[in-house]
């Protein structure tokens, strides 16, 4: 299967600076959770089928070259666990001319990553990586608006309510508690210890008045702000009907997607995409599931009523008040259909 995905990514021209960073991995779940998190990898196995190894895939690279493929548009990254690994890709690109960038550090010791839960921490990872070699975006503003400056034009300090204005006016956050939840790709997630804020801080100081006390004392100033401050009853205020994918909002009366719209302060998201247009298409997959079903739920009904009550719960709507009770003899596959739910 992973042999489709590089053979995909050479046929289609990269759009966007991500678009053009290929990751390579020798670790199967983190390539997906790069994948998941909006970015290319491909995972390089040995003896398993439908992967290439590096030396297989080093041969595929050989043979489509001057074949009309996109790969001269890749940046490629070998982060793999083992030196050797790295070491044979780099030498490989280098030999062959084809852009390549170091990534060994990216996800050492950092084997975590390939978990679900970390996914926000992987994208900022990422992002990050790929941004010292992009620069910063063309809108950037000016850094001097925040820095006060003395007669002789050298800079003495920042002004910290020029940059507390500015974050409020462009990053899309709110504070609940002492917890800030920062925007991204329509939901709200957590940002322990303001890491991420933090960061947004530090992108508006020169290198030369970067300070840890400076930055705390920004992020205090920033956090303290009434009209950042949020309560329960304001997130996830959407409609009830609409559930929020990583694709946009369904609406379930319509039918439909939106667009997301960071007022809404959704903090739950489904992590997956979705396309109504190929729900009955998707129908006629998921025969594990399906078998599983006919195990462990075998009358009809009682699968759709399951189908039915997993989809209430992708929702925020709470009128019909109801509770699914599973019940049956132990080894029957109650834990696994309520992991299937979760």
């Amino acid at each position: 299967m992973n042999k489709n995905f590089l053979e995909h990514y050479m046929n289609i021209k990269p759009e966007t600076p991500e678009q053009k960073y290929l990751f390579l991995t020798d670790n199967q779940e983190l390539a997906f959770s790069i994948i998941a998190a909006g970015h290319r990898a491909i995972a390089l196995l040995d003896h398993a089928d439908g992967f290439y190894n590096p030396e297989t895939f080093a041969a595929y690279m050989t043979g489509i070259t001057c074949t009309g493929t996109y790969q001269m548009d890749y940046f490629y990254v070998p982060a793999c666990s083992t030196k050797k690994c790295n070491d044979f890709l780099e030498d490989f690109f280098q030999k062959n001319y084809l852009h390549y960038r170091k990534g060994w550090m990216i996800f050492k010791n950092k084997e975590y990553l390939e978990k679900l839960e970390y996914q926000q921490e992987l994208k900022t990872l990422l992002s990050d990586y790929i941004q010292r070699f992009e620069g910063r975006p063309a809108n950037s503003p000016d850094l001097s608006r925040f820095h006060r400056y003395n007669e002789q034009g050298k800079r003495i300090g920042v002004f910290d309510m020029e940059i507390v204005d500015y974050l409020i006016q462009t990053i899309s956050f709110f504070m609940l508690g002492n917890t800030p939840y920062l925007y991204e790709l329509g939901c709200y997630h957590e940002d322990r210890g303001g890491i991420r804020l933090k960061s947004h801080i530090q992108k508006l100081i020169f290198r030369d008045c970067i300070k840890a006390t400076t930055i705390q004392s920004i992020y205090n100033l920033l956090i303290s702000q009434p009209q950042v401050q949020k309560n329960f009853s304001n997130l996830n205020n959407q409609p009830a009907h609409w559930i929020n994918f990583q694709n946009g909002y369904f609406d379930v009366i319509e039918w439909k997607m939106l667009e997301h719209d960071a007022k809404y302060l959704i903090i739950n998201q489904i992590p997956f995409s979705f396309y109504p247009e190929q729900a009955e298409a998707a129908l006629a997959g998921g025969q594990t599931i399906q078998k599983y079903l006919d195990f462990s739920l075998p009358d009809k009904t009682d699968q759709q009523t399951f189908w039915q009550y997993l989809g209430y719960c992708m929702t925020t709507d709470t009128r019909f008040q109801k509770f699914l009770m599973i019940k049956g003899r132990g080894g029957t596959g109650k834990s696994v259909i309520i992991s299937l739910a979760q």
